[in-house]
Formats: structure tokens, sequence, C-alpha cells
């Protein structure tokens, strides 16, 4: 099985009409993603949502952990629609992970490059 970043099924149509090539994060809690490398520059990976793989992207980066509230204005515009602030990326963790989320929360941030979509998916 291949790596994958997974996303919730919500954001299924929003994945389609991203732009091949754009640069994207995604957040992760915690550092074990990054300490343990999982994420390697130049990785081919599935972009899901439930079971369907909707399209291909390429690790843009090696990853990198910080703290919510220090994250990028320039990262924050990378992630999906709804997550462009601290407070939407709080609400959106807690309630993936169902754990207790604040600004002060280290995530691992993976930054990915939009390949070709997976057509019998779409």
């Amino acid at each position: 099985m291949s790596k994958a970043i997974n996303w919730p099924e919500k954001y299924a149509d929003e994945i389609l009409k991203e732009n091949k090539n754009e640069i994207k994060i995604a957040l992760r809690l915690g550092t074990l993603y990054d300490e343990n490398e999982y994420y390697k520059q130049d990785d081919i990976v599935d972009i899901r949502t439930g079971d369907k793989i909707l399209r291909k992207a390429q690790i843009a980066c090696q990853t990198k952990t910080t703290k919510i509230k220090n994250i990028a204005t320039s990262d924050l515009y990378r992630l999906k629609g709804d997550l462009h602030s601290n407070d939407s990326i709080v609400k959106f963790l807690t309630d993936t992970y169902n754990k207790k989320v604040d600004e002060e929360t280290t995530v691992t941030i993976i930054t990915y490059k939009n390949l070709d979509i997976v057509e019998e998916e779409a």
C-alpha cells in the first residue's frame, strides 16, 4: 500500500478542483511523521478521502513542525478553503482527532504538489 494523505470526505470536490502542480499543505497532530521522516521529499503519495484515491501528489519538501499559532500566513492559504485561520485549524483538528487542540499544539506540516487526478475514482 502506498503512502497517503487522507482528508475527510467533505473535501473531495475541492481536491478534484485543485490545479495540477498546485502546492498544498496538510497538517497532522504531533511530531511523529516528522521525527520518523515518514514523508520524504519527492515521494509520490495518494490523496484520499475515505477509501477513494482521488489524485496523486508529490511531497515537495521535508516535513516540518510548528505550533498552530506559528503557522505562516503563506502556509495557511495552502490549506483547504475553510482552514485559513488558526481557529478553524483548531476546530478541524479537534473534530478529526477527537483530542484537545489549541494554538499551542504542535503540528507537522506536510507540503505536497498536486499531480494527476485518478480518473476511475473521480
